[in-house]
């Protein structure tokens, strides 16, 4: 979008017939790289990435942050946030929805069973992309971010920095209207699967709570009573459970 290129990594099973689709999306940090842990052989897997410099399989992190050079990494989900058009994400979201697209039109997807996993940055994705494809079927989110003002750190962080201008916060929760999960959630058709961090600093588990009160279909929220902004055991079992459920097992 506006000549930036996104990137992602397909897996389409080689036997022949038809399969449902699951796609991921990353937290925040640099690019995620390959996961072959979410490659199936009854599923076409689509994860996508948010940056727009091109990952390279089996680079580790240190690597990624060193050839991205002048670009940030961690805090490019504040870049621009002083208004809509600028917001980082302005052309990321409109890159990935086109990402679907594409699979969507694929002749070995069943043309019926979509599901969506992410984390943090994942699970806010996941929302975002599901209000305006209401054919997704099912999401399982793990502590999922841009929740509301008060549910996502780094923007707290960022205004804080930005204290001497007293026009930037009102800027800030402007343009973060419009990149609101919580507002997305109502759009949705999907059966959803959720779980909250009760220890969560990153993304407080009352902002958690605020998106899935919003879910107006069938939803179970899991609590982690100890965890923190983090994926735990739960986070496997979910992502298994969402295929599982796809796949008819």
């Amino acid at each position: 979008m506006n000549g930036k290129t996104l990137y992602g990594y397909l897996s389409i099973p080689k036997a022949p017939g038809k399969y449902p689709i699951m796609v991921g999306y990353p937290g925040t940090g640099p690019a995620a790289g390959i996961r072959p842990s979410f490659i199936y052989p009854d599923a076409i897997s689509l994860f996508m990435e948010v940056h727009t410099y091109r990952p390279i399989p089996h680079e580790s992190r240190e690597e990624t942050i060193a050839r991205a050079g002048w670009y940030n990494p961690f805090s490019y989900a504040v870049q621009g946030i002083e208004s809509r058009e600028s917001f980082f994400y302005h052309d990321i979201l409109p890159g990935i929805h086109r990402a679907l697209d594409y699979v969507e039109k694929l002749p070995q997807y069943d043309g019926r069973n979509i599901g969506f996993f992410g984390s943090s940055q994942g699970g806010w994705l996941s929302t975002m992309v599901a209000a305006f494809h209401p054919e997704v079927s099912a999401m399982f989110l793990n502590v999922p971010a841009f929740t509301q003002w008060n549910g996502f750190n780094s923007v707290r962080g960022n205004v804080a920095q930005h204290s001497d201008d007293p026009q930037y916060e009102k800027r800030a929760r402007e343009t973060l209207r419009y990149y609101s999960s919580v507002h997305a959630a109502r759009y949705t058709n999907a059966t959803v699967a959720m779980t909250v961090g009760r220890i969560d600093p990153i993304c407080p588990p009352a902002s958690v709570y605020a998106l899935y009160n919003r879910f107006p279909g069938k939803k179970v929220i899991y609590h982690e009573m100890d965890m923190r902004h983090e994926c735990r055991d739960s986070w496997t079992e979910g992502v298994k459970a969402l295929h599982d459920h796809l796949t008819g097992q």
